[in-house]
């Protein structure tokens, strides 16, 4: 009985201890009610309480969530370093999909920096993982973010392949809002690429298949469909279509708030 008791207490304060630290994770992602100096010191609120806690897929978590509270406030060696220590953790407790995660990571924040060999190695990383892992949508995610450097980096046969395999991928998927959203990225790179090879008409059908699928996913999508709008409209124009061309730059314009939210777009 005694020992049923001690059992019982151990297990109630353990998950008090998870509780704890669910609950700074929530307040640390929760833009809407908390300022950025909340939100970063609820992220490290919640990483020295799983610490202690010793459970490693709480700092794991807790870790990858302060990587983008350190990336928001460009605190860019706490997140190379907060990296360094996720990527040891996830190789010994052989957490794959946080090590992907992690390497993700590490892609957008050279991606940011300009140093495109380096974002181009941990998405290289993160897409092997996530192939093993049979995770075809993170596959296809991580393809996605190559074929963009690859057509940034003026690869534009090297990205329409790397776009193509991304789709392949995404057709045995079960067609959801997220799956669509990826593939209308896809389709808007593959647009951009034929642009640039002079290929009008195979830039206009990608630009027109990704305005399509932004204009069925849930939610507010009007500046991703303005974007899209304005990559058909140059088309029309590099084609000589110059009708087609203005009536999309007028639809864009028939926003009265668009110069007020996106004024350099306008």
């Amino acid at each position: 009985m005694v020992i049923s008791l001690v059992v019982l207490q151990h297990s109630l304060h353990a998950q008090s201890k998870i509780d704890s630290v669910e609950f700074y994770l929530s307040k640390s992602i929760d833009k809407t009610n908390n300022s950025f100096n909340i939100r970063l010191a609820s992220a490290q609120k919640a990483k020295g309480l799983s610490t202690a806690a010793g459970i490693d897929s709480l700092v794991i978590k807790s870790n990858i969530n302060l990587l983008s509270t350190y990336l928001e406030g460009g605190y860019f060696s706490l997140f190379i370093k907060t990296c360094r220590e996720n990527l040891n953790y996830s190789e010994q407790v052989k957490d794959s999909s946080s090590l992907a995660l992690t390497y993700k990571k590490l892609g957008e924040f050279y991606k940011s920096q300009q140093l495109m060999d380096s974002s181009y190695y941990y998405y290289h990383r993160t897409e092997k993982i996530y192939r093993a892992l049979k995770d075809n949508h993170n596959t296809a995610i991580a393809l996605l973010n190559i074929a963009v450097i690859q057509k940034n980096e003026k690869d534009f046969i090297g990205s329409e392949v790397t776009s193509i395999n991304a789709i392949k991928l995404l057709n045995g998927i079960k067609p959801t809002d997220e799956v669509n959203k990826t593939r209308s990225f896809l389709y808007n790179n593959m647009g951009i690429v034929f642009k640039e090879l002079g290929q009008f008409d195979e830039s206009i059908s990608y630009f027109k298949k990704a305005l399509d699928l932004k204009k069925e996913l849930n939610g507010n999508n009007d500046a991703s469909i303005d974007n899209s709008k304005n990559n058909l409209a140059n088309a029309y124009k590099n084609s000589g279509e110059f009708d087609l061309a203005i009536d999309l730059f007028n639809e864009i314009l028939a926003n009265k708030n668009l110069i007020s939210n996106r004024p350099d777009f306008y």
